[in-house]
Protein backbone atom coordinates (compact mmCIF):
# COMPACT_ATOMS: atom_id res chain seq x y z
CA UNK A 1 0.00 0.00 0.00
CA UNK A 2 1.21 3.15 -1.41
CA UNK A 3 1.07 6.84 -0.59
CA UNK A 4 3.32 8.84 -2.60
CA UNK A 5 1.95 11.99 -0.31
CA UNK A 6 2.12 11.23 3.13
CA UNK A 7 5.56 9.18 1.70
CA UNK A 8 4.94 5.36 3.19
CA UNK A 9 5.33 2.49 1.60
CA UNK A 10 3.50 -1.01 3.22
CA UNK A 11 4.31 -4.34 1.81
CA UNK A 12 1.81 -6.96 2.87
CA UNK A 13 3.49 -10.53 2.64
CA UNK A 14 1.04 -13.16 2.12
CA UNK A 15 -0.47 -14.84 5.11
CA UNK A 16 0.69 -12.32 8.04
CA UNK A 17 -2.37 -10.54 9.02
CA UNK A 18 -1.76 -7.45 6.56
CA UNK A 19 -5.29 -7.45 5.73
CA UNK A 20 -6.19 -5.47 8.94
CA UNK A 21 -2.84 -2.91 8.48
CA UNK A 22 -4.16 -2.23 4.93
CA UNK A 23 -7.91 -1.53 6.19
CA UNK A 24 -5.94 0.77 8.49
CA UNK A 25 -3.86 2.68 6.00
CA UNK A 26 -6.83 2.70 3.13
CA UNK A 27 -7.41 6.37 5.00
CA UNK A 28 -3.97 7.68 4.15
CA UNK A 29 -3.14 5.90 0.98
CA UNK A 30 -3.67 7.27 -2.92
CA UNK A 31 -4.82 2.83 -3.17
CA UNK A 32 -8.43 2.27 -2.79
CA UNK A 33 -9.65 -1.40 -1.77
CA UNK A 34 -11.68 -2.68 -4.45
CA UNK A 35 -13.66 -6.22 -4.77
CA UNK A 36 -12.94 -8.01 -8.07
CA UNK A 37 -15.20 -11.08 -7.50
CA UNK A 38 -18.42 -11.83 -5.95
CA UNK A 39 -15.98 -14.28 -3.36
CA UNK A 40 -14.53 -10.72 -2.33
CA UNK A 41 -16.38 -9.06 1.02
CA UNK A 42 -14.13 -5.58 0.83
CA UNK A 43 -13.16 -6.25 4.27
CA UNK A 44 -11.58 -9.88 4.84
CA UNK A 45 -11.00 -10.29 1.13
CA UNK A 46 -10.22 -7.19 -1.23
CA UNK A 47 -7.32 -6.16 -3.74
CA UNK A 48 -5.72 -2.88 -3.66
CA UNK A 49 -4.95 -1.15 -6.90
CA UNK A 50 -4.32 2.44 -7.62
CA UNK A 51 -4.96 4.02 -10.99
CA UNK A 52 -1.27 5.48 -10.99
CA UNK A 53 0.17 1.97 -10.89
CA UNK A 54 -1.95 -0.36 -12.77
CA UNK A 55 0.69 -3.14 -12.36
CA UNK A 56 0.56 -2.90 -8.82
CA UNK A 57 -1.61 -4.71 -6.53
CA UNK A 58 -2.24 -5.81 -2.93
CA UNK A 59 1.24 -8.58 -2.78
CA UNK A 60 3.20 -6.74 -4.78
CA UNK A 61 7.13 -6.86 -3.98
CA UNK A 62 9.49 -4.39 -2.76
CA UNK A 63 11.27 -5.10 -6.44
CA UNK A 64 7.60 -4.31 -7.93
CA UNK A 65 7.37 -0.91 -6.08
CA UNK A 66 10.87 -0.17 -7.16
CA UNK A 67 10.30 -0.81 -11.11
CA UNK A 68 7.35 1.50 -11.31
CA UNK A 69 8.24 4.52 -8.63
CA UNK A 70 10.91 7.10 -10.21
CA UNK A 71 14.22 6.71 -8.09
CA UNK A 72 13.44 9.88 -6.04
CA UNK A 73 9.94 8.77 -4.76
CA UNK A 74 11.13 5.66 -4.17
CA UNK A 75 14.09 6.65 -1.78
CA UNK A 76 11.80 9.32 0.15
CA UNK A 77 9.51 6.63 1.09
CA UNK A 78 8.95 5.26 5.06
CA UNK A 79 9.09 1.26 4.27
CA UNK A 80 7.22 -1.01 6.21
CA UNK A 81 7.56 -4.64 5.68
CA UNK A 82 5.00 -6.42 7.63
CA UNK A 83 5.90 -10.72 8.00
CA UNK A 84 5.64 -11.73 11.34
Amino acid sequence: MLSIQKKFLFINIPKTAGNSIQNFLKHYSEDKIVCLNSLQDGVERFEVRNKNFPNIHKHSSLLDYYQVLSPDVFHSLYLEIFCY
